[in-house]
């Protein structure tokens, strides 16, 4: 089995609220589509599927959405137009409508800072990732080894002194929309959370030398991965993962301790 990814690019406005007095206020994003589909490789052509019937498909869907105001279609008269019912359209528009593939997952990026996707195998829930920044300092050093182990295993990265990172925090949480809102969760009470409980904690902090739950532990991403978890599990409903981008290259992510 073998995927595919096709990208969109769509802007569409949509109403900040149905009562007749502010009927004239819209909000509008510039949004980035994936689509991505999953076939077998036909062996005589060499291809899954043919890219241009992934467009022409996308297309018959794009014409009611690129451009115009959300309100005006008939599921979102029923439906908030929100990043997780925007999601869910799609994928009852686009459902069945491959040829040779089977549609598998929907992903956009509503902002930089958020995205939502559906799809894989939980086709039942919608995936909201939001997206924060701190920066931080730290030393490689495990108390459960010795000098020269830790020179050994960390490197550089064991310098007395430590060093910094960028760290870019994906937070996602899952569920289905809600009615009222469209949401799957109050991302205001979301954002002051995460941002309260880490990203507060941990900006312009040594983790080493500052923050006392690492006194017995290495505060490697991995760890960190760890700990932020338990900060979050009892406070954030629908917790489903957590990554975390050390620099461009380093990236790590964990879905809880029950899945261990």
């Amino acid at each position: 089995m073998m995927h595919l990814t096709r990208t969109i690019f769509f802007g569409a406005v949509h109403l900040l609220d149905s009562s007749p007095a502010v009927s004239e206020r819209t909000m509008g994003y510039d949004y980035k589509l994936d689509i991505t589909v999953k076939g077998n490789l036909n062996q005589k052509t060499g291809i899954v599927v043919n890219i241009v019937h992934i467009d022409e498909m996308i297309q018959t869907v794009m014409q009611n959405i690129d451009g115009n105001l959300l309100d005006e279609l008939e599921f979102f008269r029923e439906n908030k137009p929100s990043l997780e019912n925007l999601l869910i359209y799609f994928w009852n528009e686009l459902e069945g409508l491959f040829i040779d593939a089977e549609l598998d997952k929907i992903k956009i990026q509503q902002t930089p800072f958020i995205y939502g996707e559906i799809g894989g195998n939980d086709k039942m829930n919608v995936y909201v990732t939001k997206l924060f920044h701190f920066s931080s300092a730290h030393r490689l050093h495990s108390n459960f080894l010795n000098q020269e182990e830790n020179i050994e295993l960390f490197g550089k990265c064991n310098n007395l002194y430590g060093h910094g990172h960028n760290y870019k925090l994906e937070v996602t949480v899952k569920g289905r929309p809600d009615p009222k809102t469209g949401a799957v969760i109050h991302y205001k009470s979301f954002e002051d959370i995460v941002k309260e409980r880490v990203v507060n904690l941990f900006d312009h902090k040594h983790i080493n030398a500052d923050l006392e739950m690492f006194e017995n532990k290495n505060p490697t991403s991995e760890m960190l991965l760890y700990v932020i978890w338990d900060l979050l599990k009892d406070e954030i409903s629908g917790l489903y993962k957590i990554g975390i981008w050390e620099t461009d290259k380093n990236y790590f992510e964990y879905y809880g301790h029950d899945h261990e």
